[in-house]
């Protein structure tokens, strides 16, 4: 989990580059045609940190850096959209303090 001695350096090297989260893509399907109209974009992190990424973003928080741990991600996600459909959309969530701030920008 977040706290453990390495924590800060493992949100360091996400924030940075040095490691990529992976992703899960869900589908979101178009209910008339049951295709995927598009997909939302999961993080997930490497072992030994495997597990959701929201303890990550509280831990960020703490260390002040979240808005830059989830530009990170968000440029991740969209790095990884060119292994879906083109005809598809991507679905990200990011929280409203990225959208202010200037890791983003």
């Amino acid at each position: 989990m977040p706290e453990h001695a390495g924590g800060a350096k493992f949100v360091e090297d996400l924030c940075a580059g040095a490691i990529t989260p992976r992703f899960a893509f869900q589908p979101i399907v178009n209910l008339h045609s049951g295709h995927a109209a598009g997909f939302e974009a999961l993080a997930r992190f490497p072992a030994p940190q495997c597990c959701s990424p929201e303890p990550w973003l509280r831990f960020a928080a703490r260390l002040g850096m979240r808005s830059r741990l989830e530009a990170a991600l968000l440029r991740a996600a969209l790095d990884a959209r060119e292994t879906l459909p083109d005809n598809c959309f991507l679905d990200v969530n990011v929280g409203p303090s990225l959208l202010m701030s200037p890791h983003w920008h």
